[in-house]
């Protein structure tokens, strides 16, 4: 009996954890908005935003431009707060991902090839 409880405590205390550790993830690369304002938001089961991660972590990027990254994967806060800055583009129907807000001159951008193209420009 012992035994069970001390299964069942410990599988309560993963499960926490758990918890925890994925309600915090999405925010675990910066603050709320990074220097120059730019958010990308992405999908980890979108197949456009695998192409701009990997030109993002191929070209080093992180280390010369300050970007914060947003999953909208289960995370209604993140959802929203894309369709907000989507809205400021007048973007209100067929928003996609990725999706990069440039909240310096609140511009948004949609697609893996205008990103990149906005990212090799701010790495030349």
């Amino acid at each position: 009996m012992n035994k069970n409880i001390l299964i069942i405590l410990g599988l309560s205390f993963l499960a926490i954890v758990l918890i925890f550790v994925f309600y915090f993830a999405d925010n675990s690369s910066g603050s709320e908005t990074a220097s120059g304002g730019l958010v990308l938001f992405y999908s980890d089961t979108c197949p456009h935003c695998v192409i701009v991660e990997k030109f993002l972590e191929e070209n080093k990027v992180y280390e010369k431009v300050s970007y914060v990254r947003k999953s909208i994967d289960n995370n209604s806060k993140n959802v929203s707060e894309l369709k907000q800055k989507a809205s400021v583009c007048n973007i209100n129907d067929g928003i996609g991902i990725p999706f990069l807000w440039n909240g310096e001159n609140s511009t948004c951008l949609m697609g893996d090839i205008d990103i990149i193209d906005f990212f090799k420009e701010k790495i030349k």
